[in-house]
C-alpha cells in the first residue's frame, strides 16, 4: 500500500504537533532543575517533575514562534504542538502544588497561590501562561486564517 501525498502529509503533521509532547514527557527524566540553578539542591518537590515537561514545553513552543510562518501548515502545527505540551505540563504541575496542600485560585490570566506555615502565609499572584500562550496562538491562527497556506 503506497502513501499518496495527502496521507503523508497527514503524518508528518500528526508526528509535528506528537513531537514537542514526546519531548516534554522524556524531559520529566532529566534533572532539569540541577543544570538550571547555582544552587546545588535535591529535588524535594513532587512537581519538579511536571515542572521539567513544562520548561521544555514551554522553550518548544518559542523555538516554535520563532520559526513561525503564516504560509506554512507545518509551523502552525508545531506551535500548537508546542502549547499542548506546555499547558499539559504546566497545569499539571499547578494540580501538584495543590496536592501538595497550597490553595491554587485561577483567575483570567492570572493564578493565585495561598501558602501559610508557622513563619509566614500569604498569596502570591502569578501570569498564568496557559492562558497566555492559548490566547497567542488563538490570534496567531485567526489572523492567518485567511491566508494561503503551503505545507512545507
Amino acid at each position: 500500500m503506497a502513501l499518496n501525498r495527502e496521507s503523508f502529509q497527514k503524518a508528518i503533521s500528526i508526528l509535528v504537533i506528537i513531537t514537542p509532547i514526546a519531548l516534554s514527557f522524556l524531559a520529566t527524566r532529566v534533572p532539569l532543575e540541577d543544570y538550571l540553578s547555582e544552587i546545588g539542591f535535591r529535588s524535594l518537590f513532587r512537581w519538579y517533575v511536571p515542572w521539567r515537561g513544562a520548561v521544555v514545553g514551554l522553550l518548544s513552543w518559542i523555538v516554535a514562534g520563532i520559526m513561525y510562518n503564516s504560509s506554512k501548515k507545518l509551523t502552525k502545527y508545531l506551535l500548537w504542538g508546542s502549547y499542548i505540551a506546555f499547558a499539559l505540563f504546566h497545569y499539571l504541575t499547578l494540580y501538584m502544588v495543590l496536592m501538595d496542600g497550597f490553595k491554587i485560585s485561577l483567575f483570567p490570566l492570572f493564578y493565585s497561590l495561598n501558602y501559610s506555615s508557622n513563619d509566614v502565609d500569604g498569596v502570591t499572584y502569578y501570569l498564568d501562561l496557559g492562558q497566555l500562550l492559548l490566547l497567542i496562538n488563538l490570534l496567531v491562527s485567526i489572523r492567518n486564517r485567511g491566508r494561503r497556506e503551503g505545507y512545507l
